[in-house]
């Protein structure tokens, strides 16, 4: 869009002047525009955060073994779904364009996209990531349907790091797991463990600095047998203490720590299994729209690059 309007921008600077740039542009399209690149997202946040919730409470009484199932299938309806709205979105600036250099050339008399311009700009179909071509299920005037697949592209490196995540996924589940449900509780539990015990050795050099005083009171120990079980009484007091601090700090920083760290490790484990997923998925190639083949310019064995348009499909309807 910016492009767009700094084109026009500067034919108007060149044969009007430089005073009649913001002419070149209307502002309330821009506002409309800029405001729903803030707008959008947070719709788009919003949805899909109401769409896990359904998800999860849908599947609340199914097992993970049974979900995994289902959901492996739901992601092939997922990847079409995906393919088809990017590619009808990336029709809408295409078509825009169009229709701009027709109506700029002098064309088309009004501002409007024509129908043969829909049928161009929704035709071109590339992929996103470029390697040599697999396999081409379709050929020039074959029929084909909204989310049928077209061709498939070389994925094995792709497929081979997206399994390596996986690896490095479930390595961080299962530290996460061990984080939450055993190494934590163990390491307060060995604290609470220690701060009994130095209880109990408190106590009792209580006990024992009570029962000397009472003997050297009575002459019947010498003063050093007090002073030395005193002195036993202060390391004891001391050491209680440090074992109370010791646990305090366990419940209140170093559990914290570590189930954030544990927590921090998973998710990005996660990230870059789904990416890697995403991108083993962009080797199946789609079609957008139900039309006719009109075009494969290229064989199998053959690269594709990413952008570059890989099939025509024309719509029919």
């Amino acid at each position: 869009m910016g492009g767009y309007a700094g084109a026009a921008m500067a034919k108007v600077g060149m044969t009007l002047g430089a005073a009649r740039i913001p002419d070149a542009t209307i502002a309330h399209g821009w506002i409309v525009t800029t405001a729903f690149i803030v707008i959008a997202p947070m719709v788009g946040l919003v949805l899909g955060f109401g769409l896990m919730i359904l998800v999860y409470w849908i599947c609340r009484k199914s097992t993970p073994k049974k979900m995994d199932v289902w959901f492996r299938h739901l992601q092939l309806v997922s990847s079409g779904l995906l393919s088809y709205s990017h590619g009808a979105n990336d029709a809408q600036k295409t078509m825009g364009i169009i229709a701009g250099v027709l109506f700029a050339a002098g064309l088309s008399k009004t501002f409007h996209v024509n129908w043969w311009v829909i049928l161009l700009a929704q035709a071109a179909i590339a992929p996103k990531i470029s390697a040599p071509v697999k396999k081409f299920y379709v050929e020039r005037g074959t029929r084909v349907r909204a989310c049928q697949l077209l061709v498939t592209l070389e994925n094995s490196d792709l497929a081979a790091a997206a399994q390596d995540n996986k690896g490095s996924y479930m390595a961080a589940e299962a530290a996460y797991a061990t984080a939450t449900k055993a190494q934590v509780p163990e390491d307060t539990l060995k604290a609470e463990s220690d701060l009994a015990q130095a209880k109990a050795n408190l106590d009792l050099n209580l006990s024992i600095v009570k029962s000397r005083k009472q003997l050297f009171a009575e002459g019947a120990i010498p003063g050093r047998d007090l002073d030395t079980a005193q002195a036993a009484l202060v390391a004891a007091q001391a050491a209680y203490h440090a074992a109370e601090l010791h646990l305090d700090s366990m419940r209140k920083v170093s559990r914290e720590a570590a189930l954030k760290s544990a927590r921090g490790q998973l998710t990005s484990a996660e990230g870059k299994f789904k990416g890697a997923a995403a991108q083993v998925s962009y080797s199946e190639i789609r079609s957008p729209i139900s039309g006719i083949v009109t075009d494969r310019p290229l064989f199998a064995g053959e690269t594709a690059a990413a952008g570059a348009p890989l099939v025509t499909v024309m719509d029919t309807s």
